[in-house]
């Protein structure tokens, strides 16, 4: 049986990459909404112009619909935490309780909604899902963590409420990358942001801070994995899973996407700019339990596929 799948916020970078990987699936005739980016023309999707954060336009594009992939929202990079801190608290907080008790109210099946791992204290060690601790969450992320949590809670309460016994599968996922993400804009997470700087190739790409802070990565193709596994293998009403790859300081990142340029370049440390001086790493043990997931490819892997992307995505090769 064909399912109709539904990507909110399909012309982001996860959504984009969503509504490609799940429109050459046989099992899947697929949908995406747009509010403010034009989304490319595709004979095999289906794109529907909405404002989220209006109930009878969400009721609109979700009624129907066996998935839904939550993806809609306003998010950003260090720049935005530090600079605009409640930046994304507003319409995300709108839009997602409409988003989901609509699923709810209209019978979907699944709804998968991605939390963060910025929910997470600094750490030595992998953490686990049960390893939230709301008064150790880093001041800079406070705000949006506790919004994540919030509807994580959410989601939680109105799993199984619906008369089709709508299922909820909330991921944190680290930082994911790879081709289609945020490259030469200010809010660029970290990995973009760095291949941008390393992609125009001025002899130097910065770093805020010393780079000692480290962060977990995880390639575009496993995040589309797992939302796979997700959706085919039903585990419960309700489930909350961390999703993550491979951990790295940015220092080293920094050098990793260095090597793969072939430029000669330094990388330059601004000591001046802010930085979040927090070591965030998760164990992902319970995704793999629960759906059957583990990444597959290896930091140096991902950061090499998305670099041969750029370069054959803007045309451009110095070398």
């Amino acid at each position: 049986m064909v399912k109709k799948l539904l990507v909110c916020g399909a012309t982001g970078f996860l959504g984009t990459n969503l509504v490609n990987y799940f429109k050459d699936k046989d099992d899947y005739e697929v949908y995406g909404t747009y509010c403010n980016t034009m989304p490319v023309h595709d004979d095999k999707i289906e794109y529907k112009h909405a404002n989220l954060c209006v109930s009878h336009k969400v009721d609109d594009v979700v009624k129907g619909m066996d998935v839904v992939i939550q993806m809609a929202g306003v998010s950003g990079g260090a720049y935005k935490q530090v600079y605009d801190k409640g930046f994304n608290i507003a319409d995300n907080l709108i839009i997602n309780p409409l988003v989901f008790k609509s699923c709810v109210r209209h019978r979907v099946g699944t709804v998968l909604f991605p939390s963060c791992t910025t929910v997470y204290h600094d750490t030595d060690v992998p953490l686990k899902e049960d390893d939230v601790v709301v008064d150790s969450i880093h001041p800079v992320y406070r705000d949006g963590a506790m919004l994540k949590l919030l509807m994580e809670g959410l989601c939680s309460s109105l799993s199984g409420l619906g008369s089709n016994d709508t299922r909820f599968v909330v991921f944190r996922h680290s930082n994911v990358f790879g081709r289609f993400d945020k490259f030469f804009k200010k809010e660029s997470h970290v990995m973009a942001s760095l291949l941008s700087k390393a992609f125009m190739d001025k002899g130097f790409i910065d770093v805020w801070g010393d780079g000692g802070e480290i962060r977990d990565y995880l390639y575009i193709d496993d995040f589309l994995s797992f939302v796979e596994k997700a959706i085919v293998n039903y585990t419960g009403c309700f489930n909350l899973v961390n999703v993550g790859g491979e951990s790295c300081s940015i220092s080293d990142l920094a050098e990793k996407i260095v090597d793969v340029s072939g430029y000669d370049m330094d990388v330059k440390y601004l000591s001046d700019k802010p930085s979040i001086p927090v070591d965030i790493m998760i164990d992902s043990s319970l995704a793999y339990e629960k759906f059957n997931w583990r990444p597959q490819f290896s930091l140096d892997e991902g950061i090499r596929m998305t670099w041969e992307w750029m370069k054959n995505t803007y045309k451009i090769d110095k070398r």
